[in-house]
């Protein structure tokens, strides 16, 4: 673990069900950490009881994997996620720790919605992907393609994995993180049968290296030639020769060392973008070098909370060496600790050790106060600057509200809820002050259904009620000015204008600090000095007159976040609202301005937004359906009844997709309507788009918000 050169940190991420935790089990049993009989029979990380009862992942599982290759030792830090939509905080999380990305696409059904949203939450943490074809076998089997055809098949989706790229990253990036099977950083096999190929493999299998084929024919028959004796291996139900011959594990694992940058490559390139620290400072230099000597700096990424043991904190180690009975400082919390226990984690199993060096993972259990995105340091570092925040690519928009069904047990369920809260991405607890009600929020109902399973695992059991999507309330025009003065002499002159898609769409794709320039080109405004952003809810403090002083803007920020928490149509929060500041004035020193005076200059802009054409916005999902031609009327049909925008029906390869958008509201349940109406045949992912305002019947949700919340 302390040769920097051969670690590797990489994340499996793919659309749900195309195979990921099938193929890991493959990769475990290289390192001897399960049976390779086993292997793809096991599903050894989808080691939660609900994972192995649906057959899906429902969280993050880690495992470390040595491996001998070329005559070396390596490690194989591997983070297995899911698929699901509603499950993607952890694919995030998990990036955030890795160096690479090993991207799994089944052959059938190429590049899905779920492949383009991973793929690119894996280039914006700068993570470079490699590629796995994984279900080849249902090519000869199911669609009976001839050795053309599959040739063809698999390229198409090498051809459109590169257009992602191209799509999400710059032309450098794209150029040198380009997949294909010169290249070597492309493998494709079936992770069920258990064999796998790169063309190295199949031109050694032919007796030839790459410098031996002198033209692009002489090379298109070898993998013809290749393919025939797959397809004769498949015909004489021989299929353990070729798992024999061409272990998956091989080629997938040998392909991550080949491509994947070590720690120390790595960081050189991804602490520009992940840490806003000082770079020619001690700790920004140990920090791009992956220093095993500098003081320890760790990045938590997944939290878990054990009823026995407290909270289990899991860390990539950017720079130093983590110690038992070291002191450590969280930067966000302010609050020092010893560290008691370290453990490395495999699946379920964690392994004790009594110190991790930078390049790797380690776990810490029993820390209390620890949360996801914490930066951990040596105390003198106390005052860095922590790593940047996780941008998740959804958020909670649907909320059911859950009471004790023992009602002497309130106070511990809802500390207990709170605890297994805060390490479940996605998912937001919160109590009604007024009503007492508690209401758990999620970004669809399996998580929270999910959820709730685990509560109940734990022994905790509570009475659910309706699912309720997450409004927010937003403006469709700019107001006038206003010009607010308190009795001390205070005064600013604001108005509030709405951000336009165009700047929602550009701040999701791009880090904070191209706030100002979004602004500019989405032509919102040309100038003035960002006072405060708030990230979840899109909005924004500007100061246009460029005379309010800087030591006011954390006042400022706070003053207008607390006013915009609860708008004034239902009490949702706002969201994607500038306040433009164009003049200010006082006759108080800056340091006797308090957030009371603030508050009373600000108290107009609920009345601003009152006069500038108010609006419900709602969350809306993109659907992407795969299904066999016979079911696409039905699938139709169900999306119709739910008031959806159907976009495209196209023929795709051997099946056809069915594209829609569909408000979040409208979603409830259909999930199993579509496994019904398609016979359990029909595939599809949903992929969060933000909100829009509501167009129909406005006034009557509105009113049935109200009711429902009491306000009538």
């Amino acid at each position: 673990m302390k040769n920097i050169e051969n670690i590797r940190n990489v994340t499996i991420i793919a659309h749900i069900d195309h195979g990921k935790t099938t193929l890991s089990d493959s990769l475990l049993a290289a390192s001897g950490l399960i049976s390779k009989k086993l292997a793809s029979e096991l599903r050894y990380l989808d080691y939660d009881q609900i994972e192995q009862t649906r057959g899906i992942t429902i969280k993050a599982a880690n495992a470390v994997i040595h491996y001998i290759y070329k005559g070396q030792e390596y490690i194989i830090n591997l983070i297995d996620t899911p698929g699901h939509i509603d499950f993607s905080g952890y694919v995030t999380r998990s990036l955030r720790a890795s160096d690479g990305a090993l991207v799994v696409i089944d052959a059938i059904e190429g590049v899905m919605v779920q492949t383009e949203t991973v793929t690119r939450q894996a280039l914006s943490e700068y993570v470079k992907p490699v590629l796995f074809i994984n279900k080849v076998d249902r090519l000869i089997k199911e669609k009976r393609l001839n050795p053309d055809d599959f040739l063809k098949a698999i390229n198409d989706i090498v051809r459109n994995f590169n257009i992602l790229l191209e799509k999400y990253s710059e032309s450098k990036i794209s150029e040198n993180w380009r997949v294909s099977f010169l290249r070597l950083n492309v493998a494709f096999g079936s992770a069920k049968d258990k064999w796998g190929v790169r063309l190295i493999d199949i031109l050694e299998w032919a007796g030839k290296s790459i410098n031996d084929v002198k033209s692009t024919s002489e090379l298109l028959q070898i993998l013809k030639d290749f393919l025939k004796y797959v397809y004769s291996q498949y015909k004489e139900n021989n299929v353990k020769e070729l798992s024999e011959r061409f272990p998956v594990e091989k080629a997938v694992l040998e392909m991550i060392i080949d491509h994947i940058p070590n720690p120390r490559e790595a960081q050189k390139a991804r602490i520009p973008i992940i840490w806003q620290g000082d770079l020619s400072s001690e700790i920004g230099k140990a920090l791009i070098e992956c220093d095993l000597n500098a003081p320890p700096v760790v990045f938590i990424y997944d939290v878990k909370y054990d009823l026995k043991a407290g909270f289990i904190a899991t860390g990539r180690v950017f720079s130093g060496t983590i110690k038992v009975k070291q002191a450590l400082h969280m930067v966000h919390a302010g609050n020092d600790f010893i560290v008691n226990q370290l453990a490395v984690v495999i699946g379920k199993s964690k392994i004790p050790v009594r110190e991790v060096s930078s390049g790797n993972h380690v776990v810490f259990i029993g820390v209390k106060d620890i949360i996801v995105g914490e930066t951990i340091v040596s105390p003198e570092l106390k005052n860095i600057e922590p790593f940047e925040r996780l941008r998740y690519v959804s958020e909670p928009v649907v909320t059911v509200s859950i009471e004790p069904i023992d009602f002497s047990q309130y106070d511990y369920v809802q500390q207990m809820i709170s605890q297994f809260a805060k390490t479940e991405p996605g998912i937001e607890f919160s109590i009604n002050k007024d009503t007492g009600e508690m209401l758990l929020s999620g970004m669809g109902e399996l998580q929270i259904e999910i959820f709730l399973q685990k509560l109940q695992r734990a022994g905790i059991y509570v009475e659910v009620g309706r699912p309720i999507v997450l409004y927010r309330e937003g403006i469709l025009r700019s107001s006038r000015f206003l010009s607010k003065e308190t009795k001390e002499g205070t005064k600013f002159t604001y108005r509030v204008l709405p951000l336009n898609e165009c700047f929602i769409q550009k701040i999701e794709s791009q880090r904070a600090g191209d706030i100002r320039k979004i602004l500019s080109e989405c032509r919102i405004l040309e100038k003035g000095t960002i006072i405060g952003y708030n990230p979840k809810y899109k909005n924004i403090v500007i100061d246009n007159s460029e005379t309010v002083p800087e030591a006011l803007y954390p006042q400022i920020k706070t003053t207008i976040d607390l006013i915009l928490q609860k708008g004034p149509l239902v009490g949702e929060p706002c969201y994607g609202i500038l306040i433009e500041i164009s003049e200010f004035g006082s006759l108080l020193p800056t340091d006797k301005i308090d957030l009371i005076e603030l508050n009373e200059v600000f108290s107009e802009v609920k009345t601003l937004i009152l006069e500038s054409e108010p609006t419900l916005l709602e969350p809306w999902q993109k659907f992407e359906i795969t299904t066999p031609s016979e079911y696409v009327g039905d699938i139709v049909a169900v999306l119709n009844k739910r008031l959806a925008k159907i976009l495209t029906i196209d023929s795709f390869k051997y099946l056809y997709k069915v594209i829609a958008e569909i408000p979040v509201r409208f979603s409830f349940g259909i999930s199993n309507e579509l496994r019904d109406v398609s016979k359990g045949y029909a595939t599809w992912g949903a992929e969060h788009l933000g909100y829009r305002p509501v167009k129909e019947n406005l006034e009557q949700l509105i009113f049935d918000i109200k009711r429902q919340k009491g306000l009538l």
